[in-house]
């Protein structure tokens, strides 16, 4: 069986703004969440437990209400999110995808976020954010860099990326963003080229 939720993805402010899904399987509850990309589903009957590829690693928590940290891409620290509606009905996700629609984050430009085992990579508008077990780094991008990261690091096909390019989005993408900038941790290297 399975339940969705509501949960705040980002920040722990108390707003929802995030959907998830929690599947029951043999009376254990998982935490199964395409968004975090962790490679696995999230046991949430195991708290505290710290789970998930090293690189992009979730940390689960119940004190009364059920927390689940993750470490995305770009920020360099974990990132808290609180469920706060569980279940959460059909109504209140049609509602918050309309409200969505306006005001996400994702609406303004391109956002891809990819992890494969030994490498995690966000695009975020003009900049590419990397990790791998070494390092991470943080590269801006030009117009045409964009594009390339598009097809080698998301696998996005020649023809999407173009139709992308001719409706504006590129352009759009290669403004800066509205809002504060993601935090980095003083341990990132920051370059200019792909």
């Amino acid at each position: 069986s399975s339940d969705v939720c509501s949960s705040d993805l980002m920040r722990d402010i108390g707003v929802v703004g995030h959907g998830t899904v929690i599947v029951t399987i043999d009376q254990g509850e998982w935490l199964v969440d395409s968004s975090l990309l962790t490679l696995e589903p999230i046991p949430l009957d195991r708290t505290p437990a710290v789970v998930g590829d090293p690189l992009v690693p979730v940390e689960v928590e119940r004190d009364g209400e059920l927390v689940v940290w993750f470490d995305a891409l770009p920020s360099a620290d974990p990132v808290p999110c609180r469920l706060l509606v569980d279940p959460a009905d059909s109504a209140l996700y049609e509602a918050r995808y309309e409200w969505s629609r306006g005001v996400s984050p994702f609406n303004q430009r391109v956002y891809a976020r990819r992890h494969l085992p030994g490498r995690a990579t966000v695009l975020m508008g003009h900049t590419l954010f990397t990790r791998t077990a070494d390092s991470r780094t943080v590269t801006d991008l030009d117009p045409e860099s964009i594009c390339d990261a598009l097809r080698t690091y998301f696998g996005i096909s020649d023809a999407l990326v173009e139709r992308w390019r001719d409706c504006g989005a590129l352009a759009d993408s290669c403004q800066s963003a509205a809002g504060p900038p993601p935090h980095q941790s003083r341990s990132e290297e920051h370059t200019s080229e792909l």
